[in-house]
């Protein structure tokens, strides 16, 4: 891949739903910081509070209208329309 684009989030200022957002809370102890999604595209999606790499070398047909809960930092972040 020649370029990567990395795209901030955007952090939700109220906590979601119950069963309205993706977390790592219970994910084992080793796979806690990976990306929720990762592929083979050019974008990567950071978490809008701390930067930490959320969505992982995506194309843009599999970003999804998501919000994910940050692993390092805990904040809620759903993609930039």
């Amino acid at each position: 891949m020649d370029h990567i684009f990395t795209f901030k989030m955007v952090v939700l200022p109220i906590l979601p739903t119950a069963g309205a957002f993706q977390s790592r809370d219970n994910s084992p102890k080793e796979r806690k910081m990976e990306p929720f999604i990762a592929g083979k595209g050019a974008l990567n999606y950071v978490c809008g509070q701390c930067d930490h790499v959320l969505l992982k070398s995506l194309l843009r047909m599999q970003v999804t209208d998501s919000v994910y809960k940050c692993p390092k930092c805990g904040a809620y972040n759903r993609v930039k329309a």
